[in-house]
């Protein structure tokens, strides 16, 4: 059963990250991801709600008890898996009826998903709070797993295209943030980034002891990793896949996460993987302390502190640890917990490159 949202301010950090819990949203679906079908029990109205994606397009079906139908075909979707116990979830009921009054008419589907076991007791509620948007009731606990549910609230918007536009755990504080994003989704201004398949941004970081500065980017369709030395000295990597880490040395699961980055690193290094980990501490004689004293063999870098983290902005990190695998050409193709990145994973994506190469070179 999910528990209701937590975290901790990381102090070290500075304001950007908040390091939540291993309950939060590094395990949600990553933007840009296809949402699975979605079937409820009707609570508001009564029958069954259904979301799914046809012909590339998304569609909400409500089936009453008495076999009626209505297909809605949303231009956004907002989907709050939420409780009656839950206090947190109380809290964001207001923000949500807000949003439902301001961008209802313009195309905005609002979908409560209730974790209840007791129907009855989510009648109640509604009655109480009458809440104008549809609300359907999760009983088995099936969709909250389809959609990686650990905590909640948990609210995910979804696009005309059924595609997920932007995600989160809990509410408060990410209620302005939200309101923000669903307007410019429905203007169709809204970056959808990072994202599944999106071409990765380019950075350039110090490593701690400022012995090189390295480039990330993509040049002429492909992944250039440039190292620039005192001196004028230059490298270029141009690997396979890059799995790029956000971490702190501060923070205890950022911490447990580097024996399976070292363990990936090892296995995986010498066949064209490069792992980059970008630290957000403010102190950079910390981190070589760190890296000394955890032995750690793949390559680490510096957000600069004093700008208030600019890659990790770029990069939506909203909690650490959180990784990205991008692929030869750039693309993003992997994003999450680095603990929930498998070793079979990333066999597939470099068999994948594997293959890619050969029918380049066949082509050729």
């Amino acid at each position: 059963m999910p528990t209701s949202e937590g975290g901790e301010k990381n102090e070290e950090g500075g304001q950007l990250v908040l390091a939540m819990t291993a309950m939060g949203e590094q395990f949600l679906l990553p933007r840009g991801t296809l949402i699975p079908r979605i079937v409820v029990s009707g609570v508001s109205p009564q029958g069954t709600i259904e979301v799914e994606v046809r012909e590339g397009r998304l569609q909400v079906r409500l089936v009453g008890l008495e076999g009626k139908e209505k297909v809605l075909q949303p231009k956004a979707l907002l989907l709050d898996f939420w409780a009656t116990w839950c206090g947190p979830c109380w809290r964001a009921i207001p923000h949500l009826v807000a949003l439902h009054k301001k961008f209802s008419s313009k195309g905005l589907t609002i979908l409560g998903i209730s974790l209840d076991r007791d129907p009855n007791a989510v009648r109640m509620f509604l009655r109480q709070q009458n809440i104008p948007y549809l609300v359907g009731r999760d009983a088995g606990g099936g969709v909250a797993r389809s959609f990686r549910v650990r905590a909640i609230p948990t609210f995910y918007l979804v696009d005309a295209s059924g595609r997920v536009a932007y995600s989160g755990v809990g509410f408060g504080a990410a209620a302005e943030e939200l309101e923000r994003v669903v307007a410019q989704l429905l203007e169709g201004k809204l970056e959808i980034f990072p994202a599944i398949g999106a071409t990765m941004k380019p950075f350039s970081l110090p490593t701690p002891g400022r012995e090189r500065v390295v480039t990330v980017k993509v040049e002429k369709g492909e992944l250039v990793v440039e190292s620039a030395y005192p001196k004028g000295k230059k490298e270029v990597q141009k690997p396979r896949l890059l799995l790029l880490e956000f971490f702190s040395t501060y923070y205890g699961p950022c911490i447990a996460s580097v024996p399976h980055l070292k363990e990936l690193h090892r296995k995986f290094g010498p066949r064209g993987m490069l792992l980059v980990s970008i630290s957000l501490d403010r102190d950079m004689r910390r981190v070589v302390a760190f890296c000394v004293q955890n032995r750690i063999p793949y390559l680490v870098l510096m957000d600069d502190f004093l700008r208030g983290f600019p890659t990790a902005k770029t990069y939506g990190i909203r909690g650490i640890p959180y990784a990205f695998v991008v692929d030869s050409k750039g693309k993003i193709r992997w994003m999450g917990h680095p603990l929930a990145l498998s070793e079979r994973g990333l066999e597939a994506l470099l068999a994948e490159e594997a293959r890619a190469q050969t029918s380049s070179r066949g082509g050729e």
